[in-house]
This record gives C-alpha cells, structure tokens and sequence, in this order.
C-alpha cells in the first residue's frame, strides 16, 4: 500500500459505491426519495477518485483501468455540479495521463 493512504477507508467506499443500493419508498420518505434522484453519485465519483489516488497498480487489473475510473467520475462529478472535486480529478487524470479535451 502506498504512504499516506487509508486502505480501509478507500476499500469501504467503493465497495460502497459499487454496492447496487435498494430503493424501498415507505409512506413518509417515498416522495423525497423520488426527487433526489440518482443519489449517491457524489460517493460513488469520490470513492473512484480515492481508489484511484491510493490504491496501488497491482490492485487494479487491467491497465487502462485507473484512466477509466478517473474519467467516470469525472463526467459524474460534472453531472451533479460539484465543481470542488472536479480540479482534484482532473489533475490525478493528468498525472496519468488521460485528460479529456476541455476540463
């Protein structure tokens, strides 16, 4: 593992993330759920951005697959607007090398 990282923490988001989430409406939170819509796309991007950051190469299989996950969440941080995260991303997507056309 690399100096400074928090496996566990990473691990536990993206499983997290990654885990199909159950979308149950009961009578009182039903409607509210309805118009969130596609919650948990924040944790999700952040949880490949982490994954990405920490975990090392030989953890990830294929060797384009830290470009794809940095590009994944980058175009769901665009989605939902959070324009803090989306420098951090970017920069990580240089560093390895895949940065979209026009961030």
């Amino acid at each position: 593992m690399m100096a400074g990282a928090a496996p566990r923490r990473t691990q536990q988001l993206l499983d997290g993330s990654l885990r199909p989430r159950l979308n149950r409406s009961s009578i009182i939170c039903g409607k509210e759920r309805a118009l969130e819509g596609g919650g948990g796309e924040g944790e999700r991007a952040v949880a490949l951005v982490m994954a990405c950051k920490h975990l090392p190469a030989a953890v990830l299989a294929a060797p384009g697959e830290r470009a794809g996950m940095l590009a994944q969440a980058a175009a769901m941080l665009q989605k939902i607007g959070h324009r803090s995260r989306l420098p951090h991303c970017y920069h990580l997507m240089k560093s390895v090398g895949t940065l979209p056309s026009a961030p």
